[in-house]
């Protein structure tokens, strides 16, 4: 089904592919993942991204159209609002172990054969982990895909379209690439996020009790994870906060370009088209982090700040080495 604003803009509600034959198209769409919590600006950044001219005609995909709360007036005729809804495949073999977001790459593939765009933005949902996003990319789904015979069991006959296509075609690297990964931070939460040892299940009414990250390791991940980091509302903090965030960030995520912003304003081309992504490095970048946590053990009284002997982040992440 597809709503229609005032302005005669297409929102769609569902992504079907009903085109079964193998189409690939003239090259592969960039795209950009874009994470954050909620309420760091993501929403903003979008809206600002589709008023910008910039000069590409961009497709947007959500999770929740409602949430991103566009005006008609912002979807011009150059660009398109698509919502997914989750469609999670299990794929495993020797080479690689992932859960396969099948409505993205519905979605991503029917983007690429309309052949109307130069770009695609996924907003991921503010309790993803962009790497479970970004696998979906891997270049060795495109072997696994090939060996998979009929398909995992399960599968909706449009997932089952969709990866019998990718198939036929050679792997979804010949529809869309991941260019860049972006994550959105709240300068003024930033801090109470990172050091609070609440679960995300307790802020969170969308996450299910058994989910035992904490918002922390949320953070982290999305952080660790960017080739861009958009540091928002810094008019909210003063300067020596900002520099105590910036260099945080430094320790989390040597590689990634940090942009500063309020309401979400920036060049447009800062964060689409970089060319930064790079999964082999995105995954273990974590380990950049260890000299910081221990760093935070050592000089910090964790008994003073949290009433125990070890600083919820450093407890937690520590079992990443």
């Amino acid at each position: 089904m597809a709503v229609k604003t005032r302005a005669q803009h297409t929102i769609r509600k569902d992504s079907v592919v009903k085109n079964e034959s193998a189409k690939t198209p003239p090259q592969a769409l960039p795209v950009t993942l874009l994470s954050g919590f909620l309420g760091s600006g993501k929403t903003t950044l979008l809206q600002h991204i589709l008023r910008s001219e910039h000069g590409l005609r961009i497709a947007v995909i959500v999770n929740d159209i409602g949430a991103v709360n566009v005006d008609a007036s912002l979807i011009r005729n150059t660009h398109r609002l698509t919502k997914t809804e989750e469609k999670v495949v299990a794929l495993q073999n020797g080479c690689i172990c992932c859960t396969l977001r099948g409505d993205l790459l519905e979605e991503l593939v029917r983007l690429a054969e309309v052949a109307e765009f130069d770009y695609i933005i996924i907003e991921s949902s503010g309790i993803s982990e962009p790497e479970q996003v970004a696998e979906t990319f891997d270049s060795r789904l495109a072997e696994q895909i090939s060996e998979m015979g009929e398909g995992p069991e399960g599968l909706d006959e449009a997932t089952l379209a969709t990866l019998q296509r990718l198939k036929a075609a050679g792997g979804l690297e010949k529809f869309a690439r991941l260019d860049t990964t972006c994550t959105v931070i709240d300068a003024f939460t930033m801090f109470h996020d990172f050091e609070t040892s609440d679960l995300l299940s307790a802020r969170r009414d969308d996450v299910v009790p058994e989910d035992e990250r904490t918002v922390s390791d949320l953070m982290v991940d999305q952080i660790e994870f960017a080739d861009v980091i958009v540091l928002n509302k810094t008019d909210m903090v003063d300067a020596k906060t900002k520099q105590r965030i910036l260099s945080l960030m430094k320790k989390l995520n040597h590689r990634a370009k940090i942009i500063e912003t309020t309401y979400g304003k920036l060049n447009v081309k800062e964060i689409v088209n970089t060319g930064m992504f790079n999964l082999e490095a995105a995954q273990v970048s974590h380990a950049s982090i260890r000299d910081h946590f221990l760093f935070v053990s050592a000089t910090r009284s964790p008994e003073r700040d949290y009433g125990h002997d070890r600083s919820p982040c450093l407890a937690k992440h520590s079992i990443r080495w």
